[in-house]
């Protein structure tokens, strides 16, 4: 006998998250540093900007908390529509945002790009005696790259790209988490004292 529909959704569904539970849970990280990570921070007036709106408040915090001076976004929003300029993630925003850097009075930029890369999971049509209505699943497997970089010359402080280890059926905490790994990684780089792993995040290299 031929499964009903909410049974078949519903196996389909499990099946799903039964692979993604069996995943590693740690984000999988790549960094580069061409200088060294925070190099000259304590004096920085730093321009922020992100593709994904949500991820800036993490990079606005995560700057304050190195004592370095932001741009209020106020500032940054109005010189953006004075100037008209076009922001999107793409090549040669690096060279915009350095010019509204110039604009704003900043010396350092730190931008956040989210690639979201969607999925469909399971397409169920009507048609069925029961008259279920048609079924949309999306799984999201984003990645995010946060860079920071010199205004007055194209210097890469550091890079840092984050994914995930599986899909995942809400792309808004995951985008949050990995942003977050990001910078963590970041401050880990900086300090001499310890080291990263995307097992244990980071910790002492003396333990």
């Amino acid at each position: 006998m031929p499964l009903s529909f909410p049974i078949r959704y519903a196996l389909a569904s499990l099946t799903v998250l039964l692979l993604m539970s069996c995943a590693p849970t740690h984000p999988i990280t790549e960094a580069v540093c061409v200088s060294q990570c925070l190099d000259s921070l304590d004096q920085a007036r730093v321009l922020i900007w992100s593709n994904y709106p949500e991820a800036e408040p993490l990079l606005l915090e995560w700057v304050r908390e190195h004592n370095a001076q932001v741009i209020e976004p106020v500032v940054v929003q109005e010189a953006i529509l004075r100037h008209h300029l076009l922001l999107e993630p793409e090549p040669g925003v690096e060279d915009m945002l350095r010019h509204l850097g110039r604009l704003v009075g900043a010396n350092r930029v730190l931008f956040a790009t989210v690639m979201p890369q969607s999925h469909a999971l399971n397409r169920m049509y009507s048609g069925y005696k029961q008259g279920y209505p048609r079924v949309y699943s999306t799984l999201f497997d984003p990645t995010v790259t946060v860079r920071s970089f010199g205004v007055d010359r194209s210097t890469l402080y550091w890079s840092v790209t984050a994914t995930g280890t599986s899909p995942t059926f809400f792309a808004e905490p995951s985008v949050t988490e990995l942003t977050q790994t990001a910078l963590h990684r970041a401050s880990c780089e900086a300090d001499s004292g310890t080291q990263w792993t995307d097992d244990t995040g980071c910790v002492s290299k003396h333990n």
